[in-house]
């Protein structure tokens, strides 16, 4: 199974530009009920920014809501390719730190994933397989 056919496809991925101001991030993200969003330049993701990083970057420092979002979010964005799996892409969250990763195909975002996507696509699994162990095994 790959990244590919389980991510949010990008139509339902919230992305923004460098220069967007973290008020109009903190807006989408409230208006999407999402807590990050994916910075592109173009088609390829350049940065991350989360509802964690406008808490502890832009509003701890009291920065002005007007302050493009390049100045508050992850620049080392962390992405994974379209056809990896999601065994690959667990690891690849584990090592790296982080819950979220936009989804690439050649550079360009293709959709996104996050742990709790994972998450709930492997528990759901797991019930499936659950589900034929009892119907499998004898009664007691």
């Amino acid at each position: 199974m790959t990244l590919r056919s389980i991510a949010r496809p990008l139509d339902q991925v919230v992305t923004a530009s460098r220069d967007t101001p973290v008020r109009e991030i903190a807006r989408y993200m409230e208006e999407q009920a999402v807590g990050s969003v994916v910075v592109v330049d173009e088609d390829e993701p350049v940065g991350i920014v989360t509802d964690r990083d406008l808490t502890l970057s832009a509003i701890n420092r009291d920065m002005p809501l007007d302050t493009p979002v390049r100045k508050v979010m992850e620049h080392d964005v962390v992405t994974a390719d379209a056809d990896a799996g999601v065994a690959e892409a667990c690891r690849k969250m584990k090592r790296h730190r982080v819950r979220r990763l936009p989804v690439v195909d050649d550079d360009a975002l293709v959709g996104f994933v996050s742990a709790d996507d994972l998450l709930l696509l492997l528990v759901e699994e797991l019930d499936c397989l659950a589900t034929i162990v009892r119907y499998e095994s004898p009664p007691h």
